[in-house]
């Protein structure tokens, strides 16, 4: 194992980046969550209209409370198609920004030092090791970097905080993780729809 850092970087996140970064991020969970709850949501639609429809043309009397029972399928139905599709994807900045102001760690300075198999984070929190292995996947876009160590936690790395001259030598050490470590690594091109 080499002790030799390679790269060192000591930055603080601002709101606007962190707001972007988790938007993105959230966007890209919330399509993948989508299809399913667009399919729950049709099916609870389709089901309570359905139901409503028998109600109504049915030639036994039926209480009022099937009725109730039909519509609340029908609202949960519309709800579930809403959510995902037009709410969550909505509500991201504004949460984002909650939690970046809730957050000391996110307020303060955060010294990220590059090692071939390990990054070495010291920030308000204490310092952490975190070793490559564990990194699922590093995403990319044009104004940030994230190295992800689950679906949506991890360091995001403002480009415009890292040095022009020194984002080839970040790029280097992300390559190299990911050959040496077998990590994913996705770019996001916003010209390109996802």
């Amino acid at each position: 194992m080499n002790t030799n850092p390679r790269y060192r970087l000591t930055y603080a996140i601002s709101p606007e980046d962190f707001t972007e970064a988790s938007s993105f991020m959230g966007r890209e969970v919330s399509k993948k969550l989508s299809l399913r709850w667009v399919v729950m949501g049709s099916f609870f639609s389709i089901f309570g209209v359905s139901f409503l429809l028998y109600l109504l043309f049915s030639t036994v009397i039926q209480e009022r409370k099937l009725y109730l029972l039909a519509a609340v399928l029908l609202l949960i139905g519309v709800y579930n198609i809403l959510c995902y599709t037009l709410l969550y994807p909505r509500s991201l900045p504004k949460r984002a920004l909650r939690v970046w102001r809730k957050s000391d760690y996110l307020q303060q300075p955060v010294t990220l030092t590059f090692y071939n198999d390990y990054i070495q984070e010291e920030s308000a929190n204490g310092d952490n090791r975190l070793q490559w292995q564990a990194v699922k996947l590093v995403r990319e876009t044009p104004t940030f970097y994230a190295i992800l160590f689950t679906r949506n936690s991890g360091i995001v790395i403002p480009k415009g905080k890292v040095p022009t001259e020194e984002r080839e030598e970040l790029d280097e050490i992300l390559r190299e993780a990911q050959d040496k470590f077998g990590k994913q690594r996705l770019f996001h091109d916003p010209e390109k729809p996802c």
